[in-house]
C-alpha cells in the first residue's frame, strides 16, 4: 500500500516538475479587460528578443507626417488611415535624404508584455506598409514603446483610442557651417 502511494506521488512530482514550467510565461499573466488575440508565437516558445537600441537623439517630430491609429489589439492598417501612410510615404518620397523612425505604441489594456510586443508589431506593420509604397528599407527605423508612451494617461476609452498608435519623426540633418 505505502509503495502504490510512494509511486502515484513520484508520478504526479514528475508530471508538475516537467509539465507546469513549460507553459509560456505570458499564460500566467493576468490581463484585465484585455486584447483576445493570441500571443506571438516568439513569446509563446519562450523566446524573447533582446531590445534593439535605436538611437532616437537625431529626431525630432515634423508637421508633415501624421500619427497612424490602429483598432484594438489589432496592427492591421484601417482603411482611413492608409489613405494617410499614403500621403507620409509622399512626402517621404519628396524628401530622400531623411530617415524616419516609426514608434508603435499601445493603450494600458493588456500586461506590458503584450502590449510591447503589439506596439512592435504596429510599427512593423507601418514600415512594411511604407516600403510597399517605395521607400527603402533603410531609412525607416522602428521603435516600440508598448504603453510606455501614452498620449493621453486617463484609463478610459476615448483615450485608449489616442494610445493605440504610432508615431513618427524625422532624422535632423546635420547642417555643415558656411
Amino acid at each position: 500500500m505505502h509503495r502504490r502511494i510512494f509511486h502515484t506521488t513520484c508520478i504526479a512530482a514528475l508530471f508538475f516538475f516537467t509539465v507546469v514550467p513549460t507553459s509560456p510565461a505570458w499564460t500566467a499573466q493576468k490581463t484585465t479587460g484585455g486584447p483576445s488575440e493570441a500571443a506571438p508565437a516568439s513569446m509563446a516558445a519562450g523566446v524573447s528578443k533582446p531590445p534593439r537600441a535605436v538611437p532616437t537623439d537625431d529626431f525630432a517630430p515634423t508637421s508633415q507626417l501624421v500619427s497612424i491609429h490602429f483598432d484594438v489589439a489589432s496592427s492591421a492598417i484601417r482603411p482611413g488611415e492608409a489613405a494617410l501612410l499614403d500621403r507620409n510615404a509622399a512626402w517621404l518620397k519628396a524628401n530622400p535624404r531623411n530617415t524616419v523612425l516609426v514608434e508603435g505604441a499601445a493603450d494600458q489594456r493588456g500586461n506590458r508584455v503584450y502590449n510591447q510586443a503589439l506596439a512592435e508589431r504596429r510599427a512593423q506593420a507601418v514600415k512594411n506598409y511604407l516600403v510597399d509604397h517605395g521607400i527603402a528599407s533603410d531609412r525607416i527605423m522602428t521603435i516600440s514603446y508598448g504603453e510606455g508612451r501614452l498620449a493621453c494617461p486617463t484609463n478610459a476609452d476615448p483615450c485608449w483610442s489616442d494610445n493605440r498608435r504610432v508615431d513618427f519623426q524625422v532624422k535632423v540633418l546635420n547642417r555643415q557651417a558656411p
